[in-house]
């Protein structure tokens, strides 16, 4: 009887502990990760001083991207058929939303559209801008130690009412980080960005401004 009890006891025990053994695994996975350092980019604020200006009022629509792209990690790529991300760093926004958003501000910023909103807004625009962003990634390559942040898009501006193809075209830029730090990669990105953004804004204005006749 003796030796009964003790084995109940044993079993007892036993199942105790592999019952707590989950919970102490659950008690892990909820601690805090390290923080995930976020970062952001600027809009464009100075444009050339040529800058035409127009009557037009524009529309920005959504940031078309492939799906390497659509995602808050900062991308790289170490061969044109490789894709990767850095880690433990992201931006603050899925790269296109985050694209929009900076198109949008310049655009704004630029002084050059009668008015400039996003296709939720209920604005009566002559134009809309269609965008798809085809690069957005850090690129290494054998000659330098740090990357380059290459920035390209394709521009549609579409006349509304109607949604006829006003014009065309792909504006890109490359700007080599400083080094291999993530801050300079992440300052890459920005100039690289701030000047495509002013070469979609001068173009999308300059043809806006141009005589019916002419566009």
């Amino acid at each position: 009887m003796s030796t009964l009890l003790h084995r109940s006891a044993a079993l007892a025990l036993v199942t105790l502990t592999l019952a707590t053994l989950p919970l102490a695994g659950c008690g892990g996975l909820l601690s805090n990760p390290t923080p995930r350092s976020l970062y952001q980019v600027a809009a464009a604020t100075s444009f050339a001083p040529g800058l035409p200006h127009t009557a037009a009022q524009l529309t920005i629509g959504p940031v078309d991207a492939p799906a390497g792209l659509d995602t808050t990690r900062i991308a790289l790529s170490r061969t044109p058929l490789s894709l990767d991300y850095f880690a433990d760093v992201a931006w603050s926004d899925r790269t296109p939303a985050m694209v929009r958003t900076a198109l949008l501000a310049s655009a704004q910023n630029s002084g050059a559209f009668a008015a400039v909103g996003s296709d939720t807004f209920n604005l009566r625009a002559d134009y809309l801008l269609k965008t798809e962003l085809r690069d957005f990634e850090a690129v290494y390559d054998s000659q330098r130690a740090g990357p380059t942040a290459t920035v390209e898009m394709s521009l549609t501006l579409v006349k509304l009412p109607g949604d006829t193809v006003a014009a065309q075209t792909v504006v890109s830029q490359r700007q080599p980080a400083a080094s291999n730090a993530i801050p300079d990669i992440v300052g890459a990105f920005n100039t690289a960005l701030d000047k495509t953004l002013q070469q979609a804004v001068g173009w999308a204005a300059g043809h806006a401004a141009l005589p019916p006749s002419r566009r």
